[in-house]
């Protein structure tokens, strides 16, 4: 097969390409216009640059190919322009949509999630039957962007869309360039984030989620979710964790609603003087929504069951970010 990797210059995207590779596939890695392509050097791959903005460069990055696996996450680029991120996220799902129908691909993996499952306080885990049956409230404007943008996928399986959703849980691993979860990482090991909010997370590194996508690929019925997930954790223990693997002091637990005070005060500052808040309401509202997560479905249909340890996948992530430079060096 012929396998298009959307987003592959993330973290998660790298892990998938090498997994899509290491099964003997070919592979076409489909980036934005001008994107590095740092970690493919020296690999047999194919490349097509295309932006989700724009409908033609998608249908060119997806033609000749038997299977797609989007692994591009939108997040909200404004403060206080939740209308605007919602209109750029539901386009861009309607491109992505519309090019992978016309490709002719024989399956489509689409990344969800977690924050999508509508947990009840009373149930210990998360599972892909807990959904919202309505538009979710404001409050979390990640939540309700990929709320909107399982709409536009919904709409696309009733159209015809071989589309299957991967749920997956926080992910920690090398080829985390951004870096996106692994700014917890770096941040602790460098002794910027010191404080953090109680709340519930679930790991998974990412070798064991671009298995689980594959997985989805090959196994994964259309129109179903799976959640491809690994160890559940309290944040203060992650937090701890991460902190005595880096030998460093951990990170203090504050109240929610201090740290939702001090969000809403660098809020205001950006808003007044363009200073980027080192807490953003956004972020602090993702992590606060935690959750654990039961992967129950993914082991009994796909097979999965993720091999990592949380510590593990800690050790790796910080050997890869002390050697490309993310975290400083100890005094």
């Amino acid at each position: 097969m012929k396998i298009a990797v959307l987003g592959a210059t993330g973290l998660i995207g790298q892990h998938t390409a090498r997994a899509v590779l290491a099964r003997g596939h070919a592979l076409r890695v489909v980036h934005r216009p001008g994107s590095a392509l740092k970690g493919y050097e020296g690999m047999a791959i194919e490349t097509a640059a295309a932006d989700l903005n724009d409908r033609a460069s998608l249908d060119a990055a997806f033609a000749g190919i038997d299977a797609i696996i989007h692994c591009a996450g939108y997040y909200p680029k404004a403060f206080d322009q939740l209308d605007q991120d919602l209109a750029i996220a539901r386009r861009q799902m309607e491109n992505f949509c519309a090019a992978a129908k016309t490709s002719g691909a024989s399956k489509v993996v689409y990344i969800t999630a977690a924050s999508v499952l509508n947990k009840p306080a009373a149930s210990p885990m998360a599972d892909e039957t807990m959904r919202f049956t309505a538009a979710p409230d404001r409050s979390n404007p990640f939540r309700l962007i990929k709320w909107e943008m399982e709409q536009i996928a919904e709409q696309a399986i009733a159209d015809g869309l071989p589309l299957v959703y991967a749920i997956p849980s926080m992910v920690f691993g090398e080829h985390d360039y951004g870096p996106t979860a692994g700014r917890m990482i770096v941040g602790i090991a460098n002794g910027t984030l010191r404080n953090i909010v109680a709340c519930q997370r679930n790991i998974i590194a990412g070798p064991d989620l671009a298995e689980g996508l594959m997985r989805c690929l090959e196994a994964g019925r259309i129109g179903e979710r799976y959640i491809l997930a690994g160890e559940n954790i309290e944040f203060e223990t992650l937090a701890n964790k991460i902190a005595a693997a880096a030998r460093v002091v951990p990170p203090k637990r504050v109240p929610f609603a201090v740290a939702l005070t001090m969000a809403h005060l660098q809020n205001l500052r950006f808003r007044l003087t363009g200073q980027e808040p080192k807490i953003k309401l956004t972020e602090l509202r993702m992590i606060a929504a935690g959750k654990y997560l039961d992967t129950g479905k993914a082991t009994r249909e796909l097979g999965f069951t993720a091999t990592t340890s949380v510590d593990q996948a800690i050790a790796d992530a910080l050997a890869w970010f002390r050697i490309y430079g993310y975290i400083r060096p100890a005094a």
